[in-house]
């Protein structure tokens, strides 16, 4: 979803004053932090679709179309992911923070055993991958004095210090500019929204 979202900003006209604050909000993004994704694919959802199918001969009812997108080399996952790493060379996304979570332990549901995402589908080129030692549906539940909140944590901060500056930066370099005795300078929108940007000294 999130990288949906980035993309289709991005397609936006660059020219209709209506869809400027959409790259704005891509300016604005200084790091993405992913928590089990299946960037490539998921091999649980190849079985569970069999296993959805297999239920409704006998019948039951549902909805295969979550685990369709969600297979291994699934054509939109594989567009999605391209389209991506297109965006994350572009200036307006530029020294984008990225951060990929896996899993360490498999997922029992009885009859199957397995990674729902494994670490060659859940880790991207270009970011920080870690593993934690949970299951896939433990990726983001956390107990008091977690190893696994402390790893999280680490890694969440780093990933957030480095995306302030990255951000002020490329508003720096963007197309906000007015001239005056033919001196390029910030427009005074920019300056705002620079001064809304950098945190704040105060509690």
């Amino acid at each position: 979803m999130v990288k949906q979202c980035l993309i289709l900003a991005d397609q936006t006209s660059t020219e209709d004053p209506r869809y400027q604050d959409h790259q704005d909000l891509l300016r604005s993004v200084g790091a993405v932090v992913f928590l089990g994704t299946p960037h490539q694919g998921s091999y649980f959802a190849n079985v569970t679709r069999g296993m959805l199918q297999l239920g409704r001969l006998v019948g039951f009812q549902s909805e295969e179309g979550l685990l369709r997108i969600l297979k291994l080399d699934s054509d939109l996952l594989r567009y999605l992911q391209g389209e991506f790493r297109r965006l994350q060379q572009k200036p307006v996304l530029a020294g984008l923070q990225v951060v990929c979570f896996f899993e360490k332990k498999e997922q029992n549901l009885g009859v199957l055993q397995d990674y729902v995402v494994d670490e060659a589908s859940a880790c991207l080129e270009n970011a920080w991958n870690f593993g934690l030692d949970v299951t896939h549906t433990d990726l983001n539940k956390f107990l008091p004095n977690d190893d696994n909140f402390g790893i999280f944590m680490e890694y969440f901060g780093r990933a957030y210090r480095g995306s302030q500056g990255i951000v002020s930066g490329r508003f720096l370099r963007c197309t906000y500019t007015v001239s005056k005795n033919g001196i390029s300078m910030m427009s005074p929108e920019l300056n705002a929204l620079q001064r809304w940007l950098e945190p704040s000294t105060h509690p």
